[in-house]
């Protein structure tokens, strides 16, 4: 999305954080783009089996830890990640202060001069693992389908017959060197995740998955309605095998954990967690800047949607602080609404 954007730092991070959608210059790379003879063959739009799982997300202190092994680079660090956001610094200001302070530890003899210590901001994003939890995928422009972020800059949806990536000709440098224009930005690019992969980042906190268990010891009283566990939904809904979904009974088995997870849970329980940006899963932002009519929408909801229903069906296989080994988790979202 163009959110570190900045092509004279000359990061090698650079495209890594952009990957996969503007990830090489070379329009023929083999690794990066696909042929165009056999666009044919492979323009469909996307299922929810394309859409690969993140990466497993490192605890926060061990990337703390491992962003650098001087106590006081910490420091520094915290500071260049707090000053973008909370005062606009821009990334040439960050990367000045960056290289100023690796000179001036250097001629301290803090570090030595061959220290990897991070000077342009995405470096440090990298480092403290703060990189976006999503991948972006190509969509069509007109019908809204989503479609591989590899595909080459001449690639067209036969369907809609509509370019999915925007024109851009070579500058008259780029002409005067013979390089090839960069790769174009596409035409419409769509942030998606699977929620599925978003529980593993959400249940890493070990007070999280201490309130999505506090269901365990609720105790139901006949005619009193005290939270979401006192109503008829969460007292009679059942599971894919067709048994009570809340059953304190399922947790001692050894292979089976039921989750549940609330719109409206976390705030029954801990109000002052259950706004906080980190607790948001949020697994797709659907592109203005128009509204999408009903079936647009419907290319969007389907990834969410399947994944629910295996969410619910086949559960997820998740390592927790309280269950080191991995447990199964099932999930089923319900609302007071």
């Amino acid at each position: 999305l163009g959110l570190y954007e900045d092509s004279d730092d000359g990061d090698h991070l650079q495209q890594h954080l952009n990957d996969p959608v503007d990830s090489d210059t070379d329009q023929n790379s083999e690794h990066n783009s696909l042929e165009v003879d056999s666009l044919p063959n492979i323009l469909e739009s996307i299922s929810l089996a394309d859409v690969s799982s993140l990466a497993e997300r490192p605890l926060p202190r061990d990337a703390y830890i491992n962003a650098h092994d001087q106590w006081f680079m910490h420091a520094v660090l915290l500071l260049i990640v707090y000053l973008q956001p909370a005062s606009h610094v821009t990334y040439h200001a960050c990367l000045l202060i960056l290289f100023t302070m690796c000179c001036i530890f250097i001629s301290m003899g803090a570090i030595e001069p061959d220290d990897l210590m991070p000077i342009t901001y995405k470096s440090i994003i990298h480092g403290l693992a703060l990189k976006d939890r999503f991948q972006i995928h190509l969509a069509c422009t007109k019908c809204h389908c989503l479609f591989p972020a590899n595909l080459p800059p001449e690639a067209k949806y036969p369907g809609c017959n509509i370019p999915l990536f925007m024109c851009r000709n070579a500058s008259i440098l780029e002409r005067l060197k013979g390089q090839a224009p960069p790769r174009p930005p596409p035409a419409r690019a769509v942030p998606l995740s699977l929620l599925s992969s978003f529980l593993v980042d959400f249940l890493a906190d070990e007070n999280i998955e201490c309130i999505c268990d506090q269901w365990i010891d609720l105790h139901h009283q006949p005619g009193k309605y005290q939270n979401m566990m006192d109503g008829q939904v969460p007292q009679t809904v059942k599971d894919h095998q067709k048994k009570p979904f809340f059953d304190p009974a399922s947790l001692t088995q050894d292979s089976e954990l039921e989750l549940s997870l609330f719109s409206d849970l976390l705030i029954d329980y801990m109000c002052h967690i259950s706004y906080q940006t980190k607790n948001l899963l949020i697994p797709l932002a659907i592109p203005g800047p128009k509204e999408p009519t009903g079936e647009q929408l419907q290319s969007y909801l389907k990834f969410i949607v399947d994944d629910l229903i295996k969410l619910y069906e086949e559960g997820i296989c998740i390592k927790t602080a309280a269950h080191p080994e991995g447990m199964s988790k099932y999930c089923l979202i319900l609302s007071k609404h």
